[in-house]
C-alpha cells in the first residue's frame, strides 16, 4: 500500500527536482530585501 503526501511549500522543477519556496512575512521583507526563501531539496 502506497501513501502520498502533498507538501504545501514544495514545488517540482524540471528534471524532477524539488524546491522549498516560502514567502517571508511583510515586515521581514523590508528588512531582508527578499520576498521569498528558496532552497533546492537534495534527493538521494
Amino acid at each position: 500500500m502506497a501513501m502520498t503526501i502533498e507538501l504545501k511549500y514544495v514545488d517540482t522543477l524540471s528534471g524532477a527536482r524539488k524546491r522549498f519556496r516560502r514567502r517571508f512575512p511583510k515586515h521581514l521583507q523590508t528588512i531582508l530585501k527578499k520576498e521569498f526563501f528558496q532552497e533546492p531539496l537534495k534527493c538521494p
